[in-house]
């Protein structure tokens, strides 16, 4: 949705977010319901996170599944994935790099999940994170020199065998010359072809995970810890992300919103006070509401894999953005559902007011439209970008998402 469409929805009427109509609600729920649940307890392919009847061994950076050579990776892939794993510990919006929402995501349900490895991990993570304190919300608190060491030390890629390891370990995937930021990094890329694709970036994620905490001086018990617990939250947030299980899916879901809510429009000429209306906008809202992990950036990018990534975000905003204005516009709150027959927004707007309203939210959902299709053509127009949030906001929006999913 564009800046000006954006700006007059935010100064429109002060309607605060409720629940419809029973029947209307009825209609919202279906399409809610449809929605697939975005964070499985168990989503991934070959064999089970760190089962310790398939691992190859306890001592060893990663803990490889079973399959056949079918479900292996090639060298290239492996190598893609390092690549993969070290840009995004690199990268430099602490909102946006995959271990500061690890520890962010996690802090509410470690908290109350009796787990004592999640708790020590993400409640107090020091050998990654040391200057992370109770409820960190600041960049500083995000430092990690043990993370920036990927992007500046010497990084050896066997191609095959272990890396060098402690003779009391039987393997190594990975490993650190020495406990320090300075230490000289290795992976094998000959052992990670023994994994298959569909959880080649998590286990590499999970070694980077596991070595930078040696480079904060962890002995391998707690570096294990730290692995363990950063896989289990990346299969249960991303599953299998080979597969793309958003771009058709979104595509449907925003085309029939578009196409009820120029129908909507109409109806709203004719009677703004209609039933009708309001159950159409309610299913409106559960056609957007359908759109695959609309509550997850990276996880969008994950699975419809774009040709211009740098355009998910906007993407991202504006459907969240656009889904709480419709639901702040055609919900009541329950002190106003005293008669049930009348529309909650009829009592308080007059006929223009709504039309006016439904037409603004109507350029907002064809902004979605065009802002999915700039996923391959690179183009957006410039009515549909949405303001450039900066790395707080992207972090309280980031808490929204963690407590509307838990």
């Amino acid at each position: 949705m564009g800046l000006a469409a954006a700006q007059v929805l935010n100064q429109a009427l002060p309607m605060r977010v409720g629940r419809l109509l029973p029947f209307i609600l009825i209609l919202t729920l279906i399409g809610v319901v449809a929605c697939p649940k975005k964070r499985s307890s168990q989503q991934q392919n070959g064999t089970g996170l760190n089962d310790p009847g398939t691992s190859r061994n306890q001592n060893e950076g990663t803990q490889h599944g079973g399959g056949g050579d079918a479900g292996q990776s090639t060298p290239e892939q492996v190598n893609q994935a390092i690549d993969k794993a070290i840009a995004m510990a690199l990268e430099p919006d602490w909102s946006k790099n995959i271990f500061v929402q690890f520890i962010q995501d996690g802090t509410y349900p470690a908290e109350n999940s009796g787990d004592d490895d999640r708790i020590d991990v993400i409640l107090t993570p020091k050998f990654v994170f040391p200057n992370h304190g109770p409820r960190a919300q600041t960049e500083k608190a995000y430092e990690s020199p043990m993370l920036k060491a990927f992007g500046k030390n010497k990084i050896d890629r066997i191609p095959k065998g272990d890396c060098p390891h402690p003779p009391e370990e039987e393997t190594a995937d990975a490993s650190v010359s020495e406990l320090s930021t300075n230490a000289t990094i290795c992976f094998s890329v000959g052992n990670l072809t023994k994994l298959p694709p569909s959880i080649l970036l998590r286990e590499v994620l999970g070694l980077v995970f596991h070595e930078a905490a040696h480079m904060g001086k962890a002995k391998e018990v707690d570096a294990k810890k730290y692995q363990k617990v950063f896989t289990q939250y990346f299969a249960a947030r991303f599953g299998d992300i080979t597969v793309n299980d958003f771009s058709h899916r979104a595509e449907t879901s925003l085309a029939f919103a578009n196409l009820r809510i120029q129908r909507a429009l109409e109806l709203a000429k004719q009677n703004s006070q209609s039933l009708t209306l309001y159950a159409m906008m309610g299913a409106i809202l559960g056609e957007i509401k359908s759109v695959p992990y609309m509550d997850d950036a990276e996880l969008i990018e994950f699975k419809a894999k774009p040709k211009h990534p740098e355009h998910v975000e906007n993407f991202w905003y504006t459907i969240n953005l656009v889904s709480q204005q419709i639901s702040s516009a055609f919900e009541p709150p329950w002190e106003l559902q005293l008669n049930p027959l009348v529309p909650y927004m009829g009592r308080i707007a007059s006929p223009d007011e709504v039309v006016g309203k439904i037409t603004e939210q109507a350029k907002g959902v064809k902004c979605l439209v065009e802002n999915l299709k700039a996923f391959e053509t690179g183009e957006l127009r410039k009515d549909c970008i949405a303001k450039k949030l900066t790395p707080v906001e992207k972090f309280f929006w980031m808490k929204r998402r963690i407590s509307e999913r838990y």
